[in-house]
């Protein structure tokens, strides 16, 4: 039998809602260090926006990381360390494709400037990124979730 999603488990919830609003202030702090990364490389450097991108991205994932296990979720549903990142890398790997694809699309096809693209994928990633790693990572281990 499949269970539905109740209100509890929802983004409202008492346990979700101050969660999101720890990881909103976390992805602000990695965002700056990514678009910081990504404007540098790419307006001081002239690197490839796409690349400057991606190694941005990979400041703000680890930021986002450490401030996660450190700060932003009290549950951490995977004791063994080096799998709990594995899962992180992955969920931040789906998040890193969502994130190239919008951006390569905003420039070359709707015409955006850099860094309008780079905010507008951020937006879009940012709720994948918050939503499967609660589910998967950082859920309250209870005989509900058994």
């Amino acid at each position: 039998m499949k269970k539905r999603l109740a209100f509890k488990d929802s983004i409202l919830s008492k346990e979700w809602f101050p969660e999101l609003i720890r990881y909103v202030f976390a992805g602000g702090i990695a965002f700056v260090l990514d678009f910081l990364v990504l404007m540098v490389l790419y307006k001081v450097f002239d690197v490839y926006y796409l690349t400057a991108t991606a190694l941005g991205l990979i400041v703000g994932l680890f930021t986002t990381y450490l401030l996660s296990i450190k700060w932003v979720f009290n549950n951490r549903a995977v004791s063994n360390r080096t799998s709990e990142l594995s899962l992180f890398l992955l969920i931040g790997s789906i998040g890193f494709l969502i994130n190239e694809y919008v951006i390569w699309v905003s420039v070359e096809a709707l015409f955006l400037s850099v860094p309008v693209s780079k905010v507008v994928a951020t937006a879009i990633v940012f709720f994948w990124n918050f939503t499967a790693r609660k589910v998967i990572l950082f859920k309250k281990h209870n005989a509900d979730n058994e």
